[in-house]
């Protein structure tokens, strides 16, 4: 019976499943994904980093895989902006729902200020 040759993983694929890890295809990043997004891409960076000095060439190649896939997942900007085009356009009567969805596509996030119902509670508890 023949031996087996057991496949050792390679620096530069343990890097590309980092980078595939950290993009997330498919994925849609919330707003309140963004901070672990970046850290997770910015660890990416650092193990192509360790890699630039000890084999250049390689490194050259993840460097360009790592801007290829950051570009791709930008692409979706448009689909970001065609959805908050159609909330708008659906529901812009809802007088109670727009100011918020509005301050969340300006990259604000949520309002600090209390809900309705929150003021309605502390005013009606006296």
């Amino acid at each position: 019976m023949a031996k087996r040759k057991s496949k050792t993983t390679t620096v530069t694929e343990i890097i590309e499943y980092a980078i595939e890890s950290a993009i997330k295809p498919g994925d849609f990043i919330g707003y309140n994904d963004g901070w672990s997004f970046v850290s997770d891409l910015e660890k990416v960076k650092e193990q192509i980093d360790a890699v630039v000095n000890k084999k250049p060439l390689q490194a050259v190649d993840l460097i360009e895989t790592f801007i290829a896939v950051c570009y791709e997942k930008a692409e979706g900007e448009p689909v970001w902006l065609e959805t908050v085009e159609k909330v708008m356009n659906n529901h812009s009567r809802k007088y109670s729902f727009m100011p918020g969805f509005k301050r969340v596509v300006a990259g604000q996030g949520p309002s600090t200020e209390p809900s309705f119902i929150e003021r309605a509670k502390t005013r009606w508890r006296k």
